[in-house]
This record gives structure tokens, C-alpha cells and sequence, in this order.
């Protein structure tokens, strides 16, 4: 039995019932929920900084008592060099999830050639967006598979400092498999990124990956 109070509160003892908690780990507070023999809905993913979510320890799809899920995270990289940087994910089975692509302390560039590949029995690539804001000539590949090629070329001048390159969208296979992870991996060429005198300049890679809950 429970009593409700004027604000939809619970204020008595739910018979029955038992409490998800979800311990952030130092990120952003999730809320706890009560639940008796069904699932606790999926929360929105927790943010701490300097630190990428990769999802919870443990499943609450089926609530039977008391239990404390507790988030996972990996640590981001410290990055002093020129590299590209790919997005981490979670995803469900047919979820549709956009990973970003990344330039971090870029001393100057005029031109982009990279090769985005993945698993295209887990993911299909929908749509491939640029950055707006950087100008210049963009093309990708004429059919969205991997592994796509993305094409920018500004001519003119260069683009200095961390900017968003482009943005890939991909859809979630219905059959993706509880607790796989699927890889994001940018490779390029040393001469098809270069500055306005045309002079190569190396970058690392900080690949991507979508683990699905």
C-alpha cells in the first residue's frame, strides 16, 4: 500500500515493490526508481567530465529485489597532438545514433581526406553531415558503405583550432547482440591532410566505438 501526496509523490511504503538505484560514479545524477517484476526504463545517459559513458554493470530488465546499478566509463585521452577524435555511443537494437568526428589541436589546416570504416553487419550508415561552420568543398563517396571516404578541401586559407568535422548517422542492427561493441576506425593518408603551403601535417587517431546495452 502506498499514499500519494497533492505533488504525485510516493510517501508511504510500496508492498511489493523494490528501488533501482543508480550510482553515477561522480557523474550526473540519475534518479532511482521502484519497480516490482517489470523492467526500470533506461535513464539518460550520465555525464562526467573528462571521463566517456559505456553503460551500467548490470541489467535491470527484470526487478526482483532491491538492487544498485552502478555506471561504467573509460577515461578520455589526454591529446597535446594533432588528432582526429571519433565519438563514443550506447545504442538498443534499432536505435539511430550519430558519432561525431573530431579535429583537436589542429595547427593549421587546408585540406581533410579520411576513411571512416565499421561493422556494417551491426551498423548501416544513413546519412553523413559537415560542419557548417568550416568552409569549403566537401564530398563523400558516392555510396554509404564502408568504409565511406570524406573529402574537404578549403583552397585559400586554413582552419586553425579544434572544430566538429563531420557528423556520421547510423542505424543499429535489430540484431545486435546485448553488450557487443562495434568499432568506429578513421585511417588516412599522410599527404591528403595538409596545411596552405601543402606541407603534410601527421595526426593521430583516437577511434570511436557503439556498445549496445
Amino acid at each position: 500500500r502506498f499514499t500519494q501526496s497533492p505533488s504525485a509523490q510516493i510517501t508511504g511504503e510500496v508492498i511489493g515493490a523494490y528501488t533501482v538505484t543508480f550510482q553515477s560514479e561522480g557523474g550526473s545524477e540519475v534518479a532511482s526508481q521502484i519497480r516490482a517484476n517489470t523492467p526500470a526504463d533506461q535513464p539518460a545517459d550520465p555525464t562526467k567530465e573528462g571521463y566517456t559513458f559505456i553503460g551500467w554493470d548490470k541489467a535491470f530488465d527484470n526487478v526482483t529485489s532491491d538492487m544498485t546499478v552502478t555506471a561504467l566509463y573509460e577515461q578520455n585521452a589526454v591529446i597535446t597532438d594533432p588528432t582526429f577524435v571519433v565519438g563514443n555511443a550506447t545504442a538498443s537494437n534499432g536505435d539511430t545514433v550519430q558519432i561525431p568526428i573530431s579535429v583537436v589541436n589542429n595547427p593549421g589546416i587546408a585540406s581533410i581526406v579520411i576513411q571512416a570504416s565499421y561493422d556494417e553487419s551491426i551498423l548501416t550508415l544513413s546519412e553523413v553531415s559537415f560542419n557548417d561552420e568550416i568552409k569549403g568543398n566537401t564530398m563523400i563517396s558516392q555510396t554509404l558503405t564502408s568504409p565511406i571516404e570524406l573529402r574537404w578541401l578549403v583552397g585559400i586559407s586554413e582552419v586553425q583550432g579544434d572544430f566538429m568535422f563531420a557528423t556520421l548517422t547510423f542505424e543499429v542492427s535489430n540484431t545486435a547482440l546485448s553488450n557487443d561493441e562495434t568499432s568506429i576506425i578513421v585511417t588516412y593518408s599522410e599527404d591528403e591532410v595538409y596545411n596552405l603551403a601543402e606541407e603534410n601535417i601527421p595526426f593521430n587517431i583516437v577511434n570511436g566505438k557503439i556498445v549496445i546495452k
